[in-house]
């Protein structure tokens, strides 16, 4: 059946028919736009962790960091952080 046949068809049709048939379609088409949209987008996202190991000296040092304390401490405890960091 070609796209003529098919249009022959659906102006044969009552204007009530014609209007049901065409808000099916409609839906039909919105429907799986918005699921290709979904899927689309599901799959791109990043993971929520991050992929840098979190090691105790970096939760402490990031617990302290709004703990009013001497820069000096503050720049042992991001030390410590990078150097646990290196570590196997």
């Amino acid at each position: 059946m070609g796209n003529r046949s098919l249009c022959k068809e659906l102006l044969s049709l009552d204007r009530d028919t014609r209007a049901s048939v065409m808000n099916r379609a409609i839906v039909y088409i919105a429907s799986a736009c918005i699921l290709a949209l979904t899927s689309a987008c599901a799959s791109q996202q990043k993971p929520l962790t991050d992929t840098i190991e979190e090691t105790p000296a970096c939760m402490n040092y990031r617990a302290m960091m709004t703990a009013p304390m001497p820069p000096s401490e503050v720049q042992r405890l991001r030390v410590a952080c990078e150097e646990s960091r290196r570590q196997p």
